[in-house]
């Protein structure tokens, strides 16, 4: 199993491990500090409902990896879709943003 160690690019983390399905891996991971608990959170974007507390920005790391592969051992389970890594999904390699409309005044 080939293993390099996580890499910090604009504020996320990103790495390249091998390991048995390799899907793991390709899902959009960042580590940032919670005020509110006073600690680091590990978060994943394509499951926004997971999240990791812990004391070092790689303790959060390594556990919201080992979070997301467990829900994703838990939906293969039963036979759920993954959620698809945004890096390999319709939208990979281009960005949008989204504005509020104009209010408009009702009609007379």
């Amino acid at each position: 199993m080939a293993c390099h160690w996580p890499v910090i690019e604009n504020g996320f983390y990103s790495s390249t491990y091998d390991t048995i399905t390799g899907v793991t891996d390709h899902y959009t991971y960042r580590v940032t500090w919670s005020a509110d608990d006073n600690e680091h959170v590990g978060l994943c974007a394509e499951f926004p409902s997971l999240s990791w507390l812990a004391p070092t920005p790689d303790e959060a790391f390594s556990g919201i990896r080992k979070l997301v592969s467990d829900a994703l051992d838990d939906m293969r389970a039963t036979n759920e879709t993954a959620p698809t890594p945004m890096a390999e999904g319709r939208t990979a390699g281009s960005s949008w943003c989204e504005f509020p409309r104009k209010p408009t005044a009702p009609s007379p």
